[in-house]
């Protein structure tokens, strides 16, 4: 069997955009890095070239773009390789989505899925479900007067 091939890429000066016949880079250096340790799949990560750094990640339109139906921008994590799908495979996704009026934080189901049931899980078990009937908890709830 073979062995994975692990890649590490530190990028120093990505190109984000050619804007007003300049051009942006990154500030900071980051890594792209297959993840070996911990999981046996492949897990792609990003993190700081710089040790003791926080890092972020923005998804968004650019600058004039008018959103649709689906969103502004949005990141889907599915069940099924929709790269190789021709509409024939179904698949569920769960969806975070900023919406010109709001944001979204759900399921997207495609091409015959049935619809997912949404779960809020903490440590491994789920303390909320919500389903085509509504929204379970599973605990109690508690008032609070804030966080």
């Amino acid at each position: 069997m073979n062995k994975p091939f692990l890649v590490a890429v530190t990028v120093v000066n990505l190109v984000a955009a050619a804007v007003s016949g300049g051009v942006h880079y990154a500030k900071q250096p980051f890594e792209l890095r297959a993840r070996s340790a911990i999981s046996a799949i492949p897990v792609p990560s990003f993190r700081p070239a710089s040790p003791g750094k926080v890092i972020a990640l923005d998804v968004m339109p650019s600058a004039g773009a008018k959103c649709t139906d689906e969103g502004c921008a949005w990141v889907d994590v599915c069940d099924a390789d929709v790269m190789h799908a021709k509409g024939d495979v179904p698949v569920g996704c769960a969806r975070i989505a900023a919406k010109a009026d709001r944001v979204e934080f759900g399921s997207r189901n495609f091409d015959g899925a049935a619809p997912r049931d949404i779960y809020i899980i903490r440590d491994g078990r789920a303390v909320a479900r919500f389903d085509a009937d509504g929204l379970t908890v599973f605990g109690k709830i508690r008032e609070a007067t804030s966080p």
